[in-house]
């Protein structure tokens, strides 16, 4: 068993042509309807009234000329389709030109979300609109009421995307113009493609075969050859909308990475919640600004740590700018300011005994070298480091007295444990000095003689 569309009868092509052809002539009630719609579509898209926008796509002409020109393309029309275009374009610039006056009298201007939510079409709307293309033209050819235009469905990709261009317009929201205009296109090429399609499937070939049945033989494969454009314009619009929903795919993934993150590294504190942040990528670099309600001051290692740990799932650098918004909790048995002084103290020890302490980095550098090197008998002459913020490496250049491959076997070892301390990638270039026999093997330098303690600064020394 075989599927296939029912090809529908000579006199019922006949009386379709012409309805469809008398449809899309346009004339002054087509303009005047082009006109209604844009209003009622900009006013529910400044105020952000799903409902209203509804109402417009229901009035919305401009679906007429549309079947008009996939049927022409289908029937090879000339005359039909250069009618429809035109009526086509002349709708389009009369709604764009309507909703920017519209803007301009309304002292609402926000970009709501009605707006932003039609400026980054993607390949999903292409296939809505395809569907409802094809939905529509097949009622059109085999339904009784075969003069209705296409529903809600096909509609509202229409005329609420080019209220968007006019309000982008006026606002300089080049970008939000450019995305209406986008979408609309798409969804003009696509419900014309699956409008020709679905008319060719239903019998229609050419204009003279719906009157002369002699002809079908002669011109069937000239109906095939004109949907061509069609299709090379639908694989055409089809590229820049893949791209669109890509980049939108990857800045939700990285949206997601980012939140899931920073809350993981936010509740590791104690009394600290996330009220937001913003992104943005620019020169190869995530910058991240958040803001947190915390009980307690914060200190620059909390930021470190969440950086790093970013870093780690972005493969990025990244720079955080925390703001910190002081919480206090408080009932109505809150004791007098002189308790409350004295409670205060000793929460102040308790946070010192807890208190992750900022690092010094300059020792911290300096003490892990040394104690590796002495597993080895190796000694740490000298030194000196640099960070890069761009690349989130710190790069240290050692001087060392010692054998050189029991120094280099460990070298991994160091770097290691100074990226676990530093929470940053670590690079180390070491070059060697001999002993000299004029050194005093009592004299102690000045690394030997520092302590692990004091390569942290507690926070009150801050």
């Amino acid at each position: 068993m075989t599927l296939s569309l029912p090809v529908i009868s000579r006199e019922k092509r006949r009386e379709l042509h012409n309805t469809i052809k008398n449809e899309a002539l346009g004339g002054i009630t087509y303009y005047l309807l082009v006109v209604l719609a844009a209003v009622v579509a900009t006013l529910g898209l400044l105020t952000n009234s799903t409902a209203v926008i509804i109402g417009a796509m229901l009035i919305s002409p401009i679906m007429s000329p549309i079947i008009g020109m996939s049927f022409a393309v289908t029937l090879g029309d000339a005359d039909l389709f250069r009618k429809a275009v035109k009526n086509i374009i002349f709708g389009a610039l009369l709604a764009v030109i309507v909703s920017i006056f519209i803007t301009i009298l309304v002292p609402t201007r926000s970009l709501t979300d009605e707006i932003l939510s039609r400026t980054k079409p993607t390949i999903i709307d292409l296939i809505i609109a395809l569907a409802s293309g094809a939905a529509g033209a097949f009622t059109m050819c085999h339904k009784k009421e075969s003069s209705v235009i296409p529903g809600v469905a096909i509609a509202t990709a229409l005329m609420p995307p080019l209220c968007v261009v006019g309000t982008g317009l006026f606002q300089g929201e080049y970008r939000i113009a450019f995305g209406g205009f986008l979408l609309f296109l798409a969804n003009l090429v696509a419900i014309n493609l699956a409008s020709a399609l679905i008319f060719r499937v239903s019998g229609f070939t050419t204009r003279d075969e719906i009157y002369e049945q002699n002809e079908i033989a002669i011109t069937t494969q000239d109906s095939r050859n004109r949907l061509v454009i069609s299709i090379a314009a639908f694989i055409a619009i089809s590229i820049p909308l893949s791209i669109i929903m890509y980049k939108t795919i990857l800045q939700e993934r990285t949206k997601k990475t980012i939140d899931t993150s920073l809350k993981a590294t936010v509740s590791s504190l104690n009394g600290v919640d996330l009220v937001n942040y913003a992104y943005e990528f620019k020169d190869n670099k995530y910058f991240i600004t958040t803001v947190v309600r915390s009980m307690d001051k914060l200190n620059s290692n909390d930021v470190s740590i969440a950086e790093h740990n970013l870093e780690r799932v972005l493969e990025k650098p990244v720079e955080i700018k925390m703001k910190v918004i002081l919480a206090q909790e408080i009932d109505a048995l809150t004791k007098s300011a002189q308790s409350k002084n004295t409670d205060l103290d000793a929460e102040k020890d308790k946070i010192k005994e807890n208190a992750i302490p900022s690092l010094n980095t300059d020792k911290i550098i300096e003490y892990n070298i040394r104690e590796n090197l002495n597993i080895v008998k190796a000694k740490l002459i000298d030194y000196k480091f640099s960070y890069s913020s761009n690349s989130a490496v710190y790069s240290i250049e050692a001087t060392v007295q010692g054998d050189t491959d029991s120094v280099n076997k460990i070298l991994p070892s160091i770097e290691s444990s100074l990226e676990n301390k530093l929470n940053r990638k670590v690079n180390i270039k070491v070059s060697f000095e001999k002993n000299t026999d004029g050194k005093n093997k009592d004299e102690k330098s000045s690394i030997d003689n520092i302590n692990e303690s004091d390569i942290y600064k507690t926070n009150d020394k801050k």
